[in-house]
């Protein structure tokens, strides 16, 4: 999910990024041409409420593509840990 919030001037765009609250994962990032692709540049943060988000500035008049990067632990029958899952969420943004 994502939202939009214009400046006053029009020249630049918050947006928030966010992984659905029924994602149980253990950490996530936002990667994007914005940043290179650089998964450790845009960590994202787990909100009180559960999911995981960030806010970005991005100039306006632009078309940017992301991928949101989410890591999930997951388990056998005896409940140890066993490694990790990878998921990902894609989207392109038009300023």
């Amino acid at each position: 999910m994502l939202t939009k919030e214009y400046t006053k001037d029009g020249a630049a765009c918050l947006v928030t990024f966010a992984l659905p609250a029924a994602i149980s994962a253990e950490r996530a990032c936002l990667v994007g041409d914005f940043n290179d692709w650089d998964a450790e540049a845009t960590p994202m943060q787990r909100q009180e409420d559960g999911p995981f988000a960030v806010t970005i500035e991005l100039a306006a008049g632009h078309e940017y593509n992301s991928v949101i990067w989410s890591t999930t632990l997951y388990g056998t029958t005896t409940g140890r840990l066993t490694g990790t899952l990878p998921t990902h969420s894609a989207a392109t943004i038009r300023l």
